[in-house]
């Protein structure tokens, strides 16, 4: 027995075109029964829709950002901190993600206070190589 879900994928690839064009002759001719029941839809399912529009923008912004999504990313670095190792709890900052500023490669994955550290070092190895020399009393 064949699964529907198979059918209709199979279905709608053999007949894409054909589909596609019958979509948008029946948009056309009932252009104001399609706003209605668009504007229905979007009214019943406002909440859902501002989730989902959210998480698609940030996952849009992400990838223009760092040239790597923002799943690609969790799956690459994980969800903790890779410095410190802590991982957000409900209601804390989410992580941010550690990119080198020249080169705009993505280093990890860091949690505010990490990502704030090194970022008023300037990024440089120097810097925290001064504050430890400090931190150990050594200046």
């Amino acid at each position: 027995m064949i699964d529907r879900a198979e059918y209709s994928k199979a279905y709608y690839l053999a007949n894409k075109e054909r589909i596609v064009e019958r979509s948008k002759d029946y948009k056309l001719a009932n252009k104001e029964k399609v706003a209605e029941n668009n504007k229905a839809y979007y009214e019943a399912n406002k909440e859902k829709r501002a989730e989902i529009d959210k998480a698609y923008r940030r996952t849009i912004k992400h990838k223009k950002k760092y040239g790597i999504t923002l799943d690609e990313c969790i799956s690459q670095f994980g969800t903790s901190c890779n410095n410190c190792g802590r991982t957000p709890v409900e209601g804390e900052r989410v992580l941010c993600t550690d990119h080198c500023h020249k080169t705009g490669v993505v280093r990890g994955r860091l949690c505010h206070s990490c990502n704030t550290s090194i970022g008023r070092l300037g990024d440089t190895v120097e810097a925290l190589e001064r504050v430890v020399r400090y931190l150990k009393g050594e200046n």
